[in-house]
C-alpha cells in the first residue's frame, strides 16, 4: 500500500524518455523539409550556394542574450550583416562563392538585375540579399539593393535607414536618385528601401514606373539586387521577376518543403521569370558533408605559422 517513490520516479523517467524518443521519431518520419542540395537539384533548381547556419561569434552571443533579454536594434543589425561585422564567418565565405557564381551567370543575362525570392516567409531572403550586396560591393562594384516587399520589407531595419523609399518613387513623389541612400561602412553600396506601406502594393508595382526605376538602376550601377516578397504569399514576386535578368529561389534547411518550392518554381517559370537556380540557406552541420563543409567550418588564416 505504501507508495514506492523511488520506483515511481524511475518508471516515470523511463516512460517519459520512451515517449519523447517516439515523438521525435514520428515527427522526423512525417517531416519532409529539404535537408540536402540534391533535393533541389532533382526539382530542376541548380544550387548556387549552400549557406551554413551561423552559430558562432557575434550571432551566437546575441542568441544567448535572448535567454535573458531581447536584443536591441543595433545588435540585430550586427547579427544580420555578417559580411560587415564578421567577415571571417563561414557564412560570408559561402556568400563570396555565390558572388563568383553569379558573376558568370550575369554574362548571359539580358540585364544586371538579380531577383532574390523564396516560397514562404522566414527563409532568409533579406539576409542573403543584404550580405550578397555587401560582398559584391566589397569586390569593387557599384551595387544597388532594392526592397520591393512593400508590405513587410525589412532592409531599412537591417541597414538602419529612414524613409522614403520605393513607394514614394512609384508614387512619383520623389525621383530614384533622391530616394537612394548610401551605406557609410560599405563603399559602393546604395539601398532603396520599401518606403511607407501603400494600400495597394501589387497595383503599384504593376505600373510602368517600376520598369523605369529598374532601368535607371541598371544604367547607374554595375549590379542591382532586388529583394522581393515570398512567391506563395502574394503575386508581387512574379511582377518584379519579369523585369529581372536572373531569379534565385531561397530554400531554408529543414523548413522549406518540396511541395512549396516546386509550386513556387513553376509559378515563376510559367510567368516568364528566368529562374536560374536556388540557394540552400541555414544549413546545419549534420547535412554539410554534401559539399565537404563539415570539416572546414573553422578554416581561416588565424593561428597559422610560416616556416622560417
Amino acid at each position: 500500500i505504501k507508495p514506492r517513490k523511488a520506483l515511481i520516479a524511475i518508471l516515470a523517467t523511463l516512460l517519459g524518455g520512451v515517449l519523447g524518443v517516439g515523438w521525435v521519431l514520428v515527427a522526423r518520419a512525417l517531416h519532409r523539409g529539404l535537408e540536402n542540395p540534391d533535393d533541389l537539384e532533382e526539382l530542376g533548381l541548380p544550387v548556387y550556394a549552400s549557406i551554413p547556419l551561423a552559430v558562432s561569434g557575434l550571432r551566437d552571443r546575441i542568441s544567448r542574450r535572448r535567454l535573458f533579454r531581447k536584443p536591441n536594434p543595433a545588435q540585430l543589425r550586427r547579427r544580420d550583416l555578417v559580411a560587415v561585422y564578421e567577415p571571417a564567418d563561414p557564412v560570408v565565405e559561402a556568400v563570396r562563392g555565390l558572388r563568383t557564381a553569379l558573376h558568370f551567370g550575369l554574362l548571359e543575362s539580358p540585364n544586371n538585375r538579380i531577383l532574390v525570392t523564396g516560397p514562404s516567409p522566414g527563409v532568409g531572403k533579406s539576409f542573403v540579399a543584404a550580405n550578397l550586396a555587401v560582398t559584391i560591393a566589397q569586390g569593387g562594384q557599384r551595387v544597388l539593393l532594392i526592397d520591393t516587399d512593400l508590405r513587410k520589407g525589412r532592409l531599412h531595419k537591417i541597414f538602419d535607414i529612414e524613409k522614403p523609399g520605393l513607394t514614394e518613387v512609384l508614387g512619383q513623389k520623389i525621383t530614384p536618385a533622391e530616394a537612394v541612400q548610401g551605406i557609410d561602412n560599405v563603399e559602393g553600396l546604395d539601398v532603396l528601401t520599401r518606403g511607407d506601406t501603400p494600400p495597394n502594393p501589387s497595383e503599384l508595382l504593376m505600373t510602368p514606373r517600376l520598369g523605369d526605376t529598374l532601368e535607371w538602376a541598371s544604367g547607374n550601377y554595375d549590379t542591382v539586387i532586388v529583394d522581393s516578397p515570398p512567391v506563395l504569399a502574394v503575386t508581387d514576386a512574379v511582377i518584379v521577376g519579369q523585369l529581372c535578368g536572373i531569379a534565385l529561389m531561397i530554400a531554408r534547411f529543414s523548413e522549406s518543403v518540396h511541395k512549396e518550392v516546386t509550386i513556387s518554381a513553376n509559378r515563376l517559370r510559367q510567368n516568364g521569370v528566368n529562374l536560374r537556380g536556388s540557394i540552400l540557406n541555414a544549413v546545419e552541420k549534420r547535412a554539410s558533408s554534401y559539399y565537404g563543409y563539415g570539416g572546414y567550418y573553422a578554416y581561416d588564416y588565424r593561428g597559422t605559422k610560416t616556416e622560417e
